[in-house]
């Protein structure tokens, strides 16, 4: 008698495990996004990204204090980006984008002769870059910054006119910004970006530092 009295609540907690844990499986089921328990991570997803941005390069392209300095005019650019979600928090991104600008040639005194006027100019650049997007649960993840640090090519290439020849030289790229989700599986998302390349001027021979920042604004698709 004493055995079946230890055995029967025994047998009652067993019978009633399956049904509590069927119960908190519905649950977590029930729960709104922002109330997971989990924040869901989008390693092995893909996001693909269209912008548009705006281009401002902030040092000369070539000076020479005896003839004349050429400068890249600010303007607007066209770009695709892609991310591989390699963890939570690490991927793996490619950008490239397309600037349709001009060369301005300046005169090295007031008044002073140019080789040329102002000529049009493709601004061409791609990178390979590695991102960085911080750990964010609950409500909040539907804002999440993110960071990235890459390098690559960027091409320039003048008309047959122009008083600079194309080049193409390495360039670093280091970017901050964030992405808004806005339904699911679509986002905005704007940022930041600072590129620094080495130029060296054909006609002078002068080499020097490039700094450059991109602005951008763009519609991704997150694609599973």
């Amino acid at each position: 008698m004493a055995v079946g009295t230890r055995i029967l609540p025994a047998l009652a907690v067993l019978l009633a495990l399956p049904q509590a844990t069927g119960a908190q499986e519905a649950i977590i089921r029930e729960r709104p996004p922002g109330m997971r328990i989990e924040r869901e991570g989008p390693q092995g997803k893909f996001d693909l990204l269209g912008f548009v941005g705006w281009l401002a390069p902030l040092a000369d392209l070539s000076s020479d204090p005896e003839t004349f300095t050429t400068v890249v005019k600010p303007n607007l650019a066209l770009g695709v980006d892609g991310t591989l979600w390699v963890s939570p928090s690490l991927g793996l991104g490619v950008q490239g984008f397309y600037a349709p600008t001009e060369l301005q040639v300046k005169p090295a005194e007031p008044g002073g002769d140019v080789p040329g006027d102002a000529a049009d100019l493709d601004y061409w650049s791609a990178t390979a870059n590695l991102v960085y997007r911080p750990g964010v649960s609950g409500p909040a993840a539907t804002v999440q910054p993110f960071f990235s640090i890459g390098g690559g090519v960027r091409h320039l290439a003048p008309d047959g006119e122009a008083a600079v020849g194309s080049s193409t030289d390495p360039v670093g790229s280091v970017g901050a910004g964030t992405f808004v989700r806005i339904l699911s599986g679509l986002n905005v998302r704007a940022d930041l970006r600072y590129l620094v390349s080495r130029y060296e001027s054909p006609g002078t021979g002068e080499s020097r530092f490039q700094h450059d920042f991109l602005v951008v604004v763009g519609l991704g698709w997150r694609i599973y």
